[in-house]
């Protein structure tokens, strides 16, 4: 009986840990945690804040930017993407995610996948290879963002006006939103990317956050904290 009980609590012990990942490092330092500035020509880049110990402090004044960092997931092992997010002050209200040069939003949690050439026709090799130039690095092929921001109801998916099909907004909190009030948040990013792209999903290979807020000239203060991946929601 002892033998048993201690055997069940091994395996609770086990699940527990394969479930709860470490959150990605944001600390003490972005750059040392290995964030990079992603920047737009021509666009007032938003300023990137280490906040406590697991969080990131999004300023978007009349600006647009992301953080990012490599990160490797694999889908048969790590399904969940887990954070917590706050809209401290903003006079940004709700925009059209589908227009392009008029798409703010509050804050923005994105995953990058890796190419997969194998899957992709002509024209899309043909994008990403202009694009991959274009960085000077390796980039992903497809991209899904989570955004608080935008006139659309909870849950919509809008085409980002950007990427040729290569990308999805999701609205997980509409515009304008509570102020002041941390929300949690868990997206099942398999599931996602198969309703989105009809293809099975490849390795995440990059996340980033960013504030978005150059097209409308508004201010947005915020904080993204506790990201981490869980092998389900």
């Amino acid at each position: 009986m002892r033998r048993l009980v201690a055997l069940l609590i091994a395996m609770v012990t086990a699940a527990g840990t394969a479930a709860a990942q470490p959150a990605v490092p944001t600390g003490p330092d972005l750059a040392a945690a290995g964030w990079k500035p992603m920047e737009f020509r021509g666009r007032q880049p938003t300023r990137f804040f280490v906040d406590g110990g697991t969080g990131i402090r999004v300023e978007a004044i009349a600006s647009s930017s992301m953080l990012w960092r490599p990160i490797r997931v694999e889908p048969a092992e790590h399904r969940c993407l887990v954070w917590k997010w706050i809209v401290d002050e903003s006079t940004l209200e709700g925009t059209d995610l589908g227009k392009r040069g008029g798409d703010d939003r509050h804050l923005i949690v994105s995953l990058g996948f890796a190419h997969d050439s194998d899957r992709a026709g002509l024209g899309e090799r043909m994008r990403y290879a202009m694009a991959r130039h274009q960085a000077g690095r390796e980039i992903p092929g497809r991209v899904l963002f989570y955004v608080w921001g935008g006139r659309h109801p909870r849950g919509s998916w809008i085409a980002s006006p950007y990427m040729d099909g290569a990308g999805f907004i999701r609205v997980v909190e509409p515009a304008p939103g509570p102020r002041g009030r941390w929300l949690d948040v868990a997206v099942d990013f398999v599931t996602d990317f198969e309703a989105r792209f009809g293809a099975p999903a490849p390795p995440v290979v990059e996340i980033a956050v960013g504030g978005d807020t150059d097209d409308t000239g508004t201010r947005s203060v915020g904080r993204i904290a506790d990201i981490a991946v869980r092998t389900r929601c």
